[in-house]
C-alpha cells in the first residue's frame, strides 16, 4: 500500500530500466484492445495491465502507456514508462500517478494533483514525457515538482526539478504550436 502524505507523486522513480535491451520498435498503433496494444505489422504488446492505453514513443524504443492493475479495485490508474515487451508489473520501471486527482481512503481530499504531456514539450527538440505534480508532504504541506522523462536505447532518463509552472507554459505554448499533447487527466481517483 502507498503512503497518502507521499512526498513526491511518483510510485517509482528509476533513472535506468534496466538491462533489458529494446526490441525493434514498431511504427505505429494498429488497435488497443483491453489488455494488449496490436501495431501495425501484428506486433502486439501485453504489458499486463487492463484498459490499457498507449499514449507515445520516446527514444530508443521506450514508451508511454497507461493501465489498471485491476477492475473493482481501489488502485488508481498510472503512467508506465516502459521499452518493448516488458511487464508493468516490474517495479524498476519508472511509474507515476495518472494525471488528474488522487484521492486517499481516509477523505476527499487530494494529495497528488498533477498534469501530464508528451511531445516535443521542452525547448530540446527530443520528445519526453513532462508531468507537473503537486504532492501533500507527511507535514500536510504542499510541493510542486516537474519531472523530464526521456528515452535513449531501452532506458528512461527522469530529471526532477522544483516548481510546476515553467513546465506547464512551455507546453501549453508548445501545444498551440501543434507538437506536444496533454495526456486527459482524470479526476478523483481513489488509492486504498
Amino acid at each position: 500500500m502507498l503512503l497518502r502524505n507521499a512526498v513526491v507523486p511518483v510510485l517509482a522513480f528509476a533513472t535506468s530500466l534496466g538491462a533489458q535491451q529494446p526490441q525493434s520498435a514498431p511504427s505505429s498503433v494498429l488497435r488497443l484492445e483491453d489488455t494488449a496494444i496490436v501495431f501495425v505489422g501484428g506486433r502486439t504488446w501485453a504489458p499486463q495491465l487492463l484498459q490499457v492505453h498507449y499514449h507515445a514513443a520516446l527514444s530508443g524504443g521506450v514508451y508511454v502507456i497507461s493501465g489498471r492493475e485491476c477492475t473493482g479495485c481501489d488502485a488508481a490508474q498510472r503512467l508506465h514508462v516502459l521499452p518493448m515487451g516488458a511487464d508493468a508489473r516490474d517495479t524498476t520501471f519508472p511509474q507515476f500517478w495518472y494525471p488528474g486527482t488522487v484521492l486517499g481512503e481516509e477523505g476527499s481530499e487530494p494529495f497528488v494533483r498533477s498534469r501530464a504531456f508528451v511531445g516535443v514539450c521542452t525547448p530540446a527538440p527530443d520528445t519526453v514525457l513532462a508531468i507537473a505534480a503537486s504532492g501533500e508532504n507527511r507535514d500536510g504541506k504542499w510541493s510542486d515538482s516537474t519531472f523530464i522523462v526521456r528515452g535513449a536505447l531501452g532506458h528512461a532518463s527522469i530529471h526532477r526539478v522544483r516548481g510546476r509552472a515553467a513546465i506547464e507554459q512551455q507546453a501549453e505554448q508548445r501545444i498551440k504550436q501543434g507538437v506536444c499533447r496533454e495526456i486527459p487527466a482524470i479526476d478523483g481517483q481513489f488509492e486504498g
